[in-house]
C-alpha cells in the first residue's frame, strides 16, 4: 500500500505501474466507484494500492508493507498510515520517502514529531 497526499498523484502512479505491467489500483474518495478497487485489492486481484488519506482510518485491511510516498500534513496521520502494517500480531514494514530539499511537500515539524514518537517507542 502506497500513501500519497493528492488524488491525481494516486491516479498517476497507479496508471504508470499498470503501463509497466504491474497490477495496481488507486483508491480515493473522488472515485465514482470506490468499492471496485477496494474489492480488487482485498481479494488479491492487485497487490498494490495507491491510496490517499481516505484509506488511513476506518477501512480494515491488512498489509505487509506501507510506503509513504510523501509525508502527511500531521504526524498522527503518519502513525495511522504505518499502523496498516503489523495488525493482529503480524509484523510489517513501513518505508517513507522525504525530499528534504522540497519543503513545500513536507512539514519539518512533522518529521520532528515522528522522530520523537520513534524515540519513545524504541
Amino acid at each position: 500500500m502506497v500513501f500519497v497526499k493528492r488524488t491525481r498523484i494516486a491516479d498517476f502512479i497507479a496508471l504508470r505501474l499498470r503501463e509497466y505491467g504491474v497490477p495496481a489500483v488507486s483508491i480515493h474518495k473522488k472515485l465514482k466507484d470506490i468499492q471496485t478497487p477496494i474489492d480488487m485489492y482485498n481479494k488479491g486481484k492487485v497487490n498494490i494500492a495507491i491510496v490517499t488519506q481516505y484509506f488511513t482510518r476506518g477501512i480494515d485491511t491488512e498489509v505487509d508493507v506501507v510506503i509513504n510516498y510523501d509525508l502527511p500534513i500531521i504526524a498522527t496521520d503518519f502513525i495511522h498510515r504505518c499502523g496498516r502494517t503489523g495488525r493482529n500480531g503480524n509484523t510489517g514494514i513501513a518505508i517513507t520517502f522525504i525530499d528534504l530539499l522540497d519543503q513545500e511537500n513536507y512539514n519539518p515539524e512533522v518529521v520532528q514529531q515522528i522522530v520523537e514518537i520513534r524515540d519513545r517507542v524504541y
